[in-house]
């Protein structure tokens, strides 16, 4: 099996998915990067190797992490990860003088802007742009 993340070995919602890779008697685990959660931290690892199960952690851990940044943020620091995206003119402005609000930024930034809200769990704007 190969898995992005540890496999969890506590009790919580569901049970733990390293038992679960022990009874249906898969031989071998590839996990990207060990579980930061300080309930599981090695111990579904463990787990899995104390069942004979040969286990490999680190394998494209770089590209497993990209994955996970706000899961990540929170187990290893106990903050939110947290994306700001704002647009202004070179002369610091978000609107023109009488308020009037333009199109600062091009089809390309607002495309990626999309992908980013798509990522995101929660989106925060102000009022007057939802109201608009």
């Amino acid at each position: 099996a190969y898995v992005t993340l540890e496999p969890c070995s506590h009790h919580g919602h569901t049970p733990p998915c390293a038992d679960g890779l022990v009874n249906a008697g898969v031989a071998r685990v590839v996990a990207a990067m060990q579980d930061p959660n300080p309930e599981v931290a090695g111990r579904g690892l463990k787990r899995l190797s104390d069942a004979g199960i040969d286990v490999r952690c680190g394998v494209l851990e770089n590209e497993a992490r990209a994955l996970n940044p706000g899961f990540l943020k929170r187990m290893e620091h106990g903050l939110p990860f947290v994306r700001v995206k704002m647009a202004m003119s070179l002369d610091g402005r978000t609107a023109m003088a009488n308020g009037e609000s333009q199109w600062i930024t091009g089809p390309a930034a607002r495309s990626a802007v999309q992908r980013l809200r798509a990522q995101a769990s929660v989106v925060l704007t102000g009022a007057d742009t939802v109201l608009a």
